[in-house]
């Protein structure tokens, strides 16, 4: 837990290093703040962010640059503090001739304020929209195809139907499959398919284990027809704006990952999907350890009719995150006023 001093001197830290991108000193900390404490006290706030994690030497240099923890902890903070703020540097109506055409779809307006954002922000924006609907289970079954090849089938209650080849290793013979295909809808009976998913992922292999002596796994099925089911529109401005985000001893590995923000692939949407509702935070670093660990990606989510909308803007650890954090929270009052 962080004092109110060492939260401040971690904002005024990563706000100094920001503008300068370079490692900031207890001195360059003082003549550029109004704390009112002695150096040595300082140093010592700087050494306890440290050791916590907050904080990081760049070589042997004697100033501090934030770490990706201590990021996370001050735009966390922010985002808390979002709510309270009152005006930033974009006027307050930006959005409203925009938002109030009713003539709009929900996904149309949202690609519309993400261009606006681009424009007002010289970054990349994004909007991740999802199909809301809650599915359920109602019937699996497991049949032999060959000697060690199974057939998984999930049916929906709304009649969407899935299937999954599984190679199994382990005799099952026709009594054992009974078995599995009877516990399984015995368990899932009356469950949306997210839950299902997960007690087949957790407790269902063991629960097989114990009835037939061998523990199996089915969810992929279940992750299979999930996003089938669910659906996504990802849609991209300001793309120009990306190559900002491509520095000198970034590999060719690299520079691949980042595109596919542009591009967009499972596991961006899958973690973008993950986010919380209103303002959240991700870092390149959750995307891809070692190699985005320079890239932000700070979301606004909200829902509308069956629709998930997530508003996004991709931009580097060094952004300005106040006005950003609240011209999302500009754009999802504004997208969800009725």
């Amino acid at each position: 837990m962080l004092t109110s001093r060492q939260e401040k001197v971690l904002a005024l830290i990563i706000e100094q290093f920001n503008e300068t991108n370079e490692p900031v000193g207890s001195k360059s900390l003082l003549q550029h703040s109004d704390l009112n404490v002695s150096s040595a006290t300082i140093r010592n706030d700087m050494a306890n962010l440290e050791k916590a994690g907050y904080l990081r030497k760049i070589h042997t240099s004697s100033g501090r640059a934030p770490s990706i923890t201590g990021y996370r902890y001050y735009i966390n903070q922010l985002i808390e503090l979002s709510q309270d703020r009152t005006s930033n540097k974009f006027e307050e109506d930006v959005f409203d001739d925009m938002i109030h055409d009713n003539s709009q779809q929900p996904m149309k307006k949202a690609q519309l304020a993400s261009q606006l954002m681009s424009s007002m922000t010289g970054f990349t924006t994004f909007v991740l929209g999802q199909n809301d609907v809650t599915h359920y289970f109602e019937t699996f079954r497991l049949v032999k195809v060959d000697s060690n090849r199974f057939m998984g089938i999930l049916i929906t209650q709304d009649g969407d139907v899935g299937n999954q080849l599984f190679t199994i290793t382990v005799p099952l013979e026709y009594d054992a499959l009974q078995t599995i295909n009877e516990l399984i809808n015995r368990e899932l009976e009356g469950l949306t398919l997210s839950e299902s998913y997960q007690r087949m992922k957790l407790t269902i292999p063991l629960i097989i284990q114990r009835a037939v002596g061998y523990q199996l796994d089915f969810s992929k099925l279940f992750e299979k027809i999930m996003i089938q089911l669910k659906g996504h529109d990802y849609f991209v401005s300001g793309k120009e704006h990306i190559y900002q985000l491509i520095n000198p001893s970034m590999t060719p590995a690299g520079m691949s990952t980042l595109m596919t923000l542009i591009d967009g692939s499972s596991k961006t949407y899958q973690l973008i999907s993950q986010t919380n509702d209103g303002i959240d935070v991700l870092f390149g670093y959750d995307l891809s350890p070692n190699i985005l660990d320079g890239v932000n990606l700070l979301t606004g989510t909200y829902y509308d009719t069956h629709h998930r909308i997530t508003l996004g803007v991709i931009g580097p650890l060094t952004m300005g995150h106040t006005d950003v954090i609240l011209l999302l929270d500009q754009a999802i009052d504004k997208l969800t006023d009725k």
